[in-house]
């Protein structure tokens, strides 16, 4: 690993609520430099509006004025000053705490959450950017030792997990974000619904568990205050945090089965087709702490029940779509059994007893031919189809492509058509 903050200046590259977070309590002057930078008129952190952010610095996160005669760097820059004070052994410990939390930030770690998931050697608990959602540090320390190579009370490397594996490349991501579609009208309504009958008091934050691109996250944030996505994958979180967004949905990397929240602080914890990838039994006993008394669970999948449908030749499309599918489920993982079983393993393991399964929520999605092709291209096992036999996989959606095409009598593959879907969920309330 490269000396941390190798090729970057220390605080470059972070928007100013990063840097008050990452130097507050070690550069008291830098940090008060990045408030008055982030109050200038018309600043806009990460490039994004600033629109129902924080007008103002948090009170939480701006440290006290430096004392009078000390230096104060400049914020762009990205100055370096060295904390005054003797160079006694509490200093000295200090500055080791400090240098452990910029190794989180290295660009050469794998690690790369945002100032949003800064751990705090101490273990308080520091917010999330100006959102006000507290994040649990030790839960986030420990994850940066799981994802820079070594786990909590274990030496050596360890293996990334499957799920970043499945999902971690850059071009799949790109090809996950443009093809993969969100819920539908029906599925959105009956988690809706739920929540106004199960809980209509519980606004407050909602979490995404294994976001990927954010398909699924964005309609979250026309009910609750703040919508946190989470995933494994560092290129889908990047992909997340490059469309646009509402202003309450804040992304971060990290594993389903540490979640980085306090106990009872989640009022929502939503999962769309991503909870077959889980440790399911680890994911549960998270569900059951970060939930809040009188939360709930929502978590679904769509199903392998899928049809295309044009005119009077939807069989025939069907048939040719699911020939294709078919040979790609041959190289699926074996965790996608969950979803041929409709969840049924996941639905049971749901620790709270006020818990039900919907199986027959179906989604008419306009489309065209192209997006279907995208579709199957953005699905884990083409990924892993194409690793193992490059040549058949790059064959293979281009004829399904031109046979499709054959069969509706169309000149291009822009031609719009309908894609319908079988969607599960199950959806769960932990007693108040």
């Amino acid at each position: 690993m490269g000396s941390p903050g190798a090729g970057m200046g220390w605080g470059q590259g972070h928007s100013p609520e990063q840097r008050l977070l990452l130097r507050g309590c070690r550069f008291p002057a830098a940090a008060a430099a990045a408030a008055a930078e982030r109050a200038q008129p018309g600043a806009q952190p990460h490039g994004r509006s600033t629109a129902g952010l924080c007008p103002s610095p948090c009170p939480s996160l701006v440290p006290p004025a430096a004392p009078p005669g000390s230096p104060v760097p400049s914020a762009a820059a990205g100055h370096r000053a060295r904390p005054p004070g003797p160079r006694t052994a509490p200093a000295r410990r200090a500055r080791a705490e400090e240098g452990r939390a910029r190794s989180y930030f290295s660009p050469s770690s794998s690690f790369r959450g945002d100032a949003d998931s800064l751990p705090s050697p101490s273990g308080e608990l520091w917010p999330l950017g100006c959102s006000g959602v507290k994040l649990c540090a030790r839960t986030l320390q420990q994850q940066c030792r799981t994802h820079t190579g070594t786990r909590s009370g274990q030496d050596g490397p360890c293996a990334p997990s499957m799920a970043a594996q499945m999902f971690e490349g850059t071009q799949h991501a790109a090809v996950y974000l443009k093809y993969r579609f969100a819920p539908g009208k029906e599925l959105k309504d009956i988690i809706l619904n739920y929540l106004q009958e199960k809980a209509p008091s519980c606004t407050q934050l909602a979490v995404d568990v294994g976001c990927g691109s954010g398909q699924g996250t964005a309609f979250l944030a026309e009910r609750f205050e703040k919508v946190v996505g989470t995933d494994i994958s560092h290129a889908q979180i990047q992909e997340a945090k490059a469309a646009p967004s509402p202003p309450n949905i804040s992304y971060l990397v990290c594993p389903a089965e540490e979640l980085p929240f306090e106990d009872a602080s989640v009022d929502l914890l939503a999962s769309f087709t991503a909870a077959h990838w889980f440790d399911i039994e680890k994911f549960m006993n998270e569900a059951k702490r970060v939930l809040r008394p009188g939360g709930c669970v929502a978590i679904s999948t769509y199903t392998t029940d899928m049809s295309l449908h044009y005119g009077d030749c939807s069989e025939k499309l069907t048939q040719i779509f699911r020939e294709a599918w078919g040979h790609l489920l041959k190289y699926s993982h074996s965790r996608v059994k969950h979803v041929l079983e409709d969840y049924k393993e996941i639905f049971e393991a749901l620790p709270f007893p006020d818990k039900k399964r919907i199986t027959n929520i179906y989604d008419k999605i306009p489309m065209t031919v192209a997006g279907v092709v995208g579709y199957l291209e953005s699905a884990s096992p083409y990924q892993v189809f194409i690793k193992n036999d490059p040549e058949a996989a790059k064959t293979l959606l281009p004829e399904m492509e031109k046979r499709l095409l054959e069969t509706m009598g169309a000149p291009s593959r822009d031609t719009p058509l309908e894609f319908w879907v079988r969607h599960v969920c199950i959806l769960g309330h932990k007693e108040a």
